[in-house]
């Protein structure tokens, strides 16, 4: 079941082989949750909240970009650059505005 799972998951949301494991847990665990707290059909899905190919999506995706950002900022820590205090200010400055919540 699990081989037929991940092949629909990697041609509905374009997976990379890299990403297919897990693409499958995200969407596992979301069906495992509604299987166990939900009480309609998966095919009454109507609703953005409840549409589990999407929220799958949207984990894998938040996930890998959460990986690809620890791994530059964990290149930039190997670099040991130092910044003078005025720089650090202005970067804070300009960055500020367009901080993610």
């Amino acid at each position: 079941m699990e081989l037929h799972i991940k092949c629909e998951l990697q041609q509905n949301m374009k997976l990379l082989e890299s990403e297919l494991d897990l693409g499958y847990v995200c969407y596992r665990d979301f069906i495992s949750d509604w299987w166990k707290y939900c009480n309609y059909f998966l095919k009454d899905i109507n609703c953005m909240q409840n549409d589990h190919l999407r929220k799958t999506s949207e984990k894998v995706r938040n996930t890998l970009i959460a990986k690809v950002l620890d791994r530059r900022k964990s290149e930039l820590d190997d670099l040991s650059i130092k910044y003078e205090e005025y720089a650090i200010t202005c970067i804070k400055q300009l960055t500020e505005p367009h901080k993610a919540d």
